[in-house]
């Protein structure tokens, strides 16, 4: 059975590589994967705004990398991503 999270996920990285994009990390190869640009683990999602087209060579490098640093402890806290831009109006301070 599919969870909402792997149909989220599915569905954003069927949008995400539609058009067959260049790796936005080497820019040579076809991108063939969605990278989460903050992993799920540290508080990312599976929202089209946190996946990136990346090509297999470039996701599994940066994979390996990530699972390095968490290995040695070297990861920065949950990083929020940026709010939206109705937040930051909403948000702002009133004159």
């Amino acid at each position: 059975m599919t969870t909402r999270r792997q149909a989220d996920y599915q569905r954003n990285r069927k949008l995400l590589l539609k058009d067959e994009p260049a790796c936005v990390l080497c820019g040579v190869n076809a991108a063939t994967e969605a990278d989460h640009i903050i992993e799920l683990d540290a508080g990312g999602t599976n929202a089209l705004e946190n996946l990136r087209p990346v090509c297999k060579p470039c996701n599994a490098r940066r994979g390996q990398a990530y699972r390095v640093r968490k290995e040695r402890g070297q990861l920065e806290q949950i990083v929020t991503p940026p709010p939206t831009t109705q937040r930051v109006l909403y948000d702002a301070p009133r004159d």
